[in-house]
This record gives structure tokens, sequence and C-alpha cells, in this order.
């Protein structure tokens, strides 16, 4: 097997390339050796932090950086169909949703860490509106909502979607993430989220807690 530094560089060269064969083969190859959540830290998450850091320095258009997510998100699904099935301990009804924003690199991520621990989560897609989630949350009877911003006008959008989950009748935990909870620590409890991640592990850990208790 190659170094893993090498196999990184080949998998963000498949996955800015689009070649979903060739990302295939380096997660499937790598997955011989190693567990899934393995596959998912030491690979898929390092580079798509490096992709979505090379975005923030201007060096890749936003719509490289979303068709890169998109296309990982993609390859691990299809690598987790032939998988045995996942955790037969009840867990929370998870979804996932990147709102008013179409930046889906931090909502791939999560997923990816979620899916690969053996948790199901519904994708509830990128650029989301408050009603758009609503509908989403009572078409999936969602429990825990996770919430992925990249701009703080985003972030703001969660004290709507709190308040209107609530007169809906809808009983849903919120937990976000993204660049404004990272940059203000105390944003994510002035917008009533029950909880916030710094990072896809940082979720992980969120859920692992919230299972124990469902």
């Amino acid at each position: 097997m190659a170094p893993l530094e090498q196999l990184r560089r080949d998998l963000r060269a498949a996955l800015l390339s689009l070649d979903r064969l060739g990302s295939n083969r380096i997660l499937v190859g790598y997955r011989k050796d190693a567990s899934l959540p393995e596959v998912t830290d030491d690979l898929i998450v390092p580079v798509l932090e490096d992709i979505g850091n090379d975005w923030e320095r201007g060096k890749l258009a936003l719509s490289e950086v979303y068709m890169a997510g998109r296309l990982a998100g993609n390859v691990v699904d299809a690598i987790l169909a032939t998988e045995p099935a996942g955790l037969s301990r009840p867990q929370p009804r998870l979804g996932a949703a990147v709102l008013d924003d179409v930046h889906v690199l931090g909502k791939q991520m999560v997923l990816g860490v979620l899916r690969t621990a053996g948790y199901h989560v519904d994708d509830l897609g990128s650029g989301v509106t408050v009603d758009a989630a609503i509908d989403a949350v009572r078409e999936h009877d969602t429990e825990v909502l996770l919430v992925s911003v990249l701009m703080l006008r985003s972030a703001l959008l969660v004290p709507d979607l709190k308040r209107r989950l609530a007169e809906e009748g809808l009983d849903v935990r919120i937990i976000v993430g993204g660049a404004p909870f990272r940059l203000d620590p105390n944003l994510w409890r002035e917008v009533g989220a029950d909880g916030c991640g710094a990072s896809a592990s940082d979720a992980l850990a969120i859920v692992s807690r919230l299972a124990v208790r469902a």
C-alpha cells in the first residue's frame, strides 16, 4: 500500500477531477486493511478539509469544492452499500442539511463520519430554506437535525427554524456546525441550538451520546 500522504494526494486529485472510479479504488483499497471509521479519519476528512482550505485561500472555485464533496459522499454511500447492516442499538433519526448555503463540504464530512460509524443519516440537502427544512424534518420524522452553515447570515436563521419547528409541534434537537460557530464559540447558544460541533468527529461524539439516551 502506498504511504498515507500519497493516498491523500491521489484521492484529492481524483475527487477534483471527478474520477469516481479512481476515488472508489483508493478508498476500497484502504478499506482492506482498515476499519470504516479509519477510512474516514485517515483519508476522507483530511482530504476534504484540505480542499476546503484551498477554497478559502482562493485556490479553488466553489463549484470544484461542491462537486468534490458530492463525489466523496456518493463514493462513501457506495462502499457502505456493500457492508453489513449498521448499528443494532436504538438510535435517533438523524437528518443533515446545509441551511441557506450551497457549500456542501462540511455536511459531506459529517455524513461520511456518521455513516461509516454505522448511523443512518438522511441527507436533507443543501441550500435549504427554513420552510424546506421543516418539510424535510416532517417527511423523514427527524429527531436530531444536523445543520451546517458557511455564512453568518445562515447561522442567524437557526432561531427562526427552531421557533417554526416548535410551532409545527415538531420535537427536534438542532446540532449546528460551520465557520460562524468556530469563529464565535458562544454563537450556538445565542441562536438557540441544542449543541455544536467544531468538526465531523465532534458530530459523531454528540450523536453517540444521544444514541445512548435513545
